[in-house]
């Protein structure tokens, strides 16, 4: 079994009789592949820490966004609404284009809808802008990729999770646990609704997919026919999220261009009484 790390991270495994390289699986005496070793995978997260200051985003202001510890000062809502608006939600696998930003304006609709709670809906928000640095990563990937680097990708956006929540000054407090029931659910039920309208027929059943709530138009508080409920364009969503970033960041009544003027109703309807 071979694992994927990056040639300067090579390191020994110090499991005795084993000697293998990060590079190649360890081996039992009997020649059959197995996983690494936890004290090898610590050594090559060790090595990856020294490597810390080459791993950098060049984002779209212009920032270079650290990988590993990054900070509220390397964060920027223009870095995170486009690149949110530019990555397809299911991998692209869609009969349409309809972005992650989209999907997140959504959520955090649901959950204004379901709790009148400015934190939780940030929170919803910005539930997945760790993709802005990292992409979109598919659970099945992530589970394939957990096999080699146990806890990697986790780590890495919880940082950027951190970094985000510290620049939008959010903190959930005590109620942190529900707000995140409550965000995962939001997020399962939307996944449903997405599929359903827009890929084709599943090959075979999807996990939860039997046990889930389907979702109607009147969760997200508006009427049938919301173009708020079609996909957007690129721009639309990059226009909305900042909209929604505006109403709940920084408490000040957003404004979207002329040529999203419809656009911009349908949200004031989805977000009744957050505009301050």
């Amino acid at each position: 079994m071979t694992t994927v790390a990056p040639d300067a991270l090579a390191v020994s495994c110090d499991e005795p009789g084993c000697g293998a390289c990060i590079g190649r699986g360890c081996v039992r005496e009997n020649s059959d592949s197995r996983a690494p070793h936890p004290s090898r995978v610590a050594k090559a997260r060790a090595a990856l820490a020294s490597a810390a200051p080459r791993l950098w985003i060049h984002t779209v202001s212009g920032v270079a966004f650290p990988l590993t510890n990054p900070s509220a000062a390397d964060v920027r809502a223009r870095d995170i609404a486009h690149a949110l608006a530019g990555i397809n939600r299911f991998g692209g696998h869609l009969r349409c284009y309809y972005s992650v930003a989209q999907h997140s304006v959504l959520v955090a609709a649901l959950l204004w809808q379901r709790t009148r709670d400015r934190r939780a809906t940030l929170a919803a928000l910005l539930h997945d802008a760790h993709e802005a640095y990292t992409g979109d990563i598919k659970q099945p990937v992530k589970a394939y990729l957990e096999r080699f680097a146990p806890g990697a990708i986790a780590d890495l956006e919880r940082q950027i999770d951190a970094a985000i929540a510290a620049w939008a000054q959010l903190e959930l407090g005590q109620g942190a646990a529900d707000v995140r029931r409550l965000i995962k659910t939001a997020d399962l039920q939307i996944l449903f609704w997405e599929r359903d309208r827009w890929m084709p027929r599943p090959p075979r059943p999807w996990f939860g997919e039997d046990t889930t709530i389907r979702l109607t138009v009147a969760d997200f508080g508006v009427e049938a026919g919301s173009p708020l409920l079609d996909p957007w364009s690129r721009d639309d969503a990059e226009e909305a999220f900042r909209w929604a970033l505006d109403v709940f960041i920084d408490g000040r009544e957003p404004v979207l261009s002329v040529n999203h003027r419809r656009m911009a109703s349908e949200l004031e309807l989805a977000f009744r009484g957050a505009v301050l």
